[in-house]
């Protein structure tokens, strides 16, 4: 897993190429498949669980219980 901080402020053109519109905002990239954008700040498990689940493949200890 590779993650990137850029600055908007900076990199404007780049941010409006991704739709940033608020931040925090994340952008997950799957190798392969669409991105899928997450904005506004996470909770540690939810940011857990989208590594898990989005970039990983992986099942949640939730749907598992």
């Amino acid at each position: 897993i590779y993650i990137y901080k850029v600055d908007t402020e900076k990199e404007k053109e780049l941010a409006a190429v991704f739709g940033i519109r608020s931040i925090p905002s994340l952008l997950f990239v799957p190798m392969g498949e669409a991105p899928q954008m997450a904005q506004g700040a996470l909770p540690k498990h939810a940011f857990k669980e989208a590594i898990e689940t989005v970039l990983l493949k992986r099942e949640t200890a939730k749907s598992e219980e």
